[in-house]
């Protein structure tokens, strides 16, 4: 079983997932990506998962994906449609990538 918690550098403690790969907060993701926290409600991040890009929590699915259709013209209720989400989830997406561009 692996441990829940590794001692970095710093001295000090990193929250692990299963797998051992650093699990971070939803306001240290928010800090990451230098958006309000709010923002993250439905988004995830994690080393092991779409390479550490930000995704939709359970799918991974890139939020930079979703905003690049977006932004192509396509709507948030045919991205939802697509995707088999809810219309929020996909907002929160495409809001997360274009408050980190900004």
């Amino acid at each position: 079983m692996p441990h829940r918690f590794r001692t970095t550098p710093r001295n000090r403690a990193t929250k692990r997932d299963h797998r051992a790969l650093p699990a971070y907060t939803v306001s240290e993701a928010a800090h990451y990506l230098n958006v309000p926290a709010t923002t993250l409600r439905s988004i995830a991040i994690s080393p092991g998962i779409c390479a550490g890009r930000p995704v939709i929590v359970g799918t991974g699915l890139s939020t930079q994906i979703i905003a690049e259709r977006y932004k192509a013209g396509e709507s948030v209720h045919d991205l939802a449609k697509d995707y088999e989400r809810d219309d929020f989830e996909i907002e929160e997406a495409i809001r997360c990538e274009l408050d980190a561009a900004a």
